[in-house]
């Protein structure tokens, strides 16, 4: 993503929410793209594991709604997401494992329809987004 990107990201959500996280802020006026990197690593500073999960579940359906991301590279980090136990609820874990396989044989015309696992991809990141 460029900073103009991620910028515009920040400006989105802020305007979404009632209450947008404060460091939103410092992601919506990072001047350099190193200022937004510093910005975002601080989203990682939370104590609780889940929420940051369930942030990151919103910020991926965000991300396939505007065509920012692809759902294979969702399904990629929601999977290395469950492997570093960021999960956003106990229960969500295993299918979290599933959908980057899934949608690989799919896509290489192994196993299952690509549109039918990106759907369940997508009910699945809004039932756990925070």
């Amino acid at each position: 993503m460029s900073l103009a990107q991620v910028v515009s990201w920040a400006d989105e959500l802020i305007i979404e929410f009632a209450v947008p996280d404060d460091r939103l802020f410092d992601v919506s006026t990072a001047k350099h793209i190193n200022d937004a990197v510093i910005a975002l690593q601080a989203f990682g500073d939370s104590e609780s594991q889940s929420i940051v999960a369930q942030k990151a579940f919103h910020l991926f359906s965000v991300g396939i709604e505007q065509s920012l991301t692809s759902h294979e590279q969702v399904a990629q980090k929601i999977y290395y997401m469950a492997l570093a136990d960021q999960i956003p609820h106990e229960e969500a874990e295993g299918h979290m494992f599933s959908f980057w396989d899934e949608l690989d044989l799919a896509n290489a015309g192994v196993y299952g329809n690509p549109a039918d696992i990106r759907h369940e991809l997508v009910m699945f990141i809004r039932r756990y987004e925070s």
